[in-house]
């Protein structure tokens, strides 16, 4: 099958923040699936130079006041993305920062995540597959409840 590129290009990914920590108790396991997990991302757009795109996110794991045994993560990343000045159609762009750009953005973190993690005492911890859909329409949701 032909591989046919996207217009989409991811520019570049960077790590702004992050913190690992170890939960250790005794006579505990640990249970990965466990962890609970909190994400959100914001899209920047450069006004100065027209087809650029910043996409931050933000996630979290294990971020409770009694953490759970494993780890206890934070992870601020940024994706930029460009997009060529001939995709001028609106919906068509939404659909590329949101349905392509989130998911690479993500899939860079979880990355960045079992790199991190897999030096720490517990072994890699992978990030489970996002529901995409679920994660947009909630988005979507607390923007429109805070324009109002």
């Amino acid at each position: 099958m032909e591989f046919k590129k996207s217009p989409l290009i991811f520019e570049d990914f960077a790590i702004l923040e992050s913190n690992l920590t170890t939960i250790m108790k005794e006579n505990s396991k640990c249970d990965f699936d466990s962890i609970p997990l909190d994400i959100d991302f914001d899209l920047l757009i450069n006004i100065k130079e027209e087809g650029f795109f910043n996409l931050m996110l933000k996630l979290k794991g294990n971020d409770v006041t009694e953490p759970l045994l494993g780890y206890k993560f934070s992870i601020i990343a940024s994706g930029i993305f460009r997009l060529p000045n001939d995709v001028n159609d609106k919906d068509r762009e939404q659909q590329f920062l949101l349905y392509s750009a989130l998911p690479m953005l993500i899939s860079s973190a979880r990355n960045f995540l079992v790199n991190l993690t897999s030096y720490a005492p517990f072994g890699k911890y992978l990030l489970p597959a996002v529901d995409l859909k679920s994660l947009i329409e909630t988005k979507a949701s607390k923007m429109e409840k805070e324009s109002n």
